[in-house]
């Protein structure tokens, strides 16, 4: 009888092992597949980001491509890009790009990557856009310059008080007073598609009136890096690296075009330029800098290609220029007790943001010459592509 329940005993013990292993095997083998999956569907974004890129790239050479940009014709038969066997021969991307309105267009990219049991695909889109617009005279103490979708062309104030002072403002899409902004524009009116102020913010236009619904203002065009003699690059009278920049002492002092080729770190120190800081990437001011622009004779202004956002003192006197994002924001971390921003000249952003608390004071009082003379048109013959929205994933 003890043989008997020995027996009985081992073979449950037996087919308990053989239970439990059968289990982890299979938690194994589900592992290495979901393992597999996550990789070869990671493969798969960046061959369709890549896609993007080779697009963008072909837009930034091709002369024809980037007429059917501004044009406003690309569409997926002139645009494509295709290639398969990307570093393996699993691998494979397409990408096209659709005009969306004259300068602006989106790109639909997928990367592809064979596997064992079918295929990982992933595709992405991003907006991107150029400026074509082109004056001797720029007429607008701000304008949110962006087209083509929901998220361009917007200005939103929170929670600041903001005086505008003798010229309109041109907002090609939304013009946004939220929470407990204060914001007053003087001599001159608001041109907008839409006008949208909520409770507890306020607006005053004093000698002009608000207008709505009126017609998109391409983004001024300005030439960063291109080749011609006349860009901003070739005209500088002292040319920085980004680490150049960075290293410069506190409370410096320069005349002239000042030209950063590239992204440097925030800026923490006292600045002074009589004549245009031109930032050939995205900059960034915190506190306990203060950026300060004299007027020149031969003009003056910030001029930054991507993005600009200002969290500490600045009094900026001439052109205001933001590609991408232009924001100024009172930060707790980042910015000083009371946030003092003055521009005496114009602004320009793809997209504007003011935002922080109350005792914030931006003041943008209008000057014709100290805005128009850094867009002069035959300084500016060429204008960069820029990336207008962030990476979407389309599942």
């Amino acid at each position: 009888m003890l043989r008997g329940f020995t027996l009985i005993a081992v073979t449950v013990i037996a087919a308990l092992i053989l239970t439990i292993g059968t289990y982890l095997t299979s938690i194994s083998i589900t592992d290495a597949a979901i393992s597999q999956s996550h990789s070869a569907s990671l493969r798969a974004y960046y061959l369709a980001q890549a896609a993007a890129s080779e697009v963008i790239a072909n837009l930034n050479q091709d002369f024809a491509l980037y007429g059917r940009l501004t044009a406003g014709t690309l569409a997926e038969g002139n645009s494509t890009v295709s290639r398969n066997g990307v570093f393996d021969y699993k691998n494979s991307y397409t990408a096209y790009a659709v005009s969306i309105t004259p300068s602006v267009a989106t790109i639909f990219a997928t990367g592809t990557v064979a596997t064992l049991h079918g295929a990982a695909m992933r595709s992405v889109r991003v907006s991107i856009g150029t400026a074509t617009g082109s004056s001797v005279v720029f007429p607008y103490a701000m304008l949110a310059g962006g087209q083509g979708s929901r998220e361009s062309g917007n200005t939103t104030i929170s929670d600041v008080t903001a005086n505008l002072n003798n010229a309109a403002l041109q907002i090609n899409q939304i013009f946004h007073v939220r929470r407990d902004a204060v914001v007053a524009i003087n001599n001159g009116d608001i041109k907008a598609n839409q006008v949208l102020i909520e409770p507890g913010a306020t607006l005053t236009v004093t000698g002009g009136t608000i207008q709505e619904g009126i017609a998109a203002e391409p983004l001024p065009r300005l030439d960063f890096d291109s080749t011609a003699s006349n860009s901003w690059k070739n005209r500088a009278s002292l040319f920085l690296t980004p680490e150049q920049f960075d290293a410069l002492p506190n409370n410096s002092e320069f005349q002239g075009i000042i030209f950063v080729d590239g992204t440097p770190d925030d800026l923490q120190k006292n600045l002074t330029v009589q004549g245009v800081l031109v930032i050939n990437g995205s900059f960034e001011i915190e506190a306990p800098s203060t950026l300060t622009i004299l007027p020149s004779p031969r003009g003056s202004g910030l001029l930054v290609k991507d993005d600009l956002k200002i969290e500490s003192t600045a009094s900026i006197n001439g052109l205001v220029y933001a590609g991408h994002w232009l924001q100024i924001e009172n930060d707790d971390d980042d910015s000083p007790p009371h946030l003092e921003v003055t521009v005496t000249g114009g602004v320009v952003g793809w997209n504007i943001e003011f935002s922080g608390r109350p005792d914030t004071a931006i003041n943008i009082t209008y000057d014709r010459e100290l805005a128009s003379m850094p867009l002069d048109p035959e300084m500016n013959e060429n204008s960069p592509l820029i990336a207008v929205n962030h990476w979407e994933e389309v599942y």
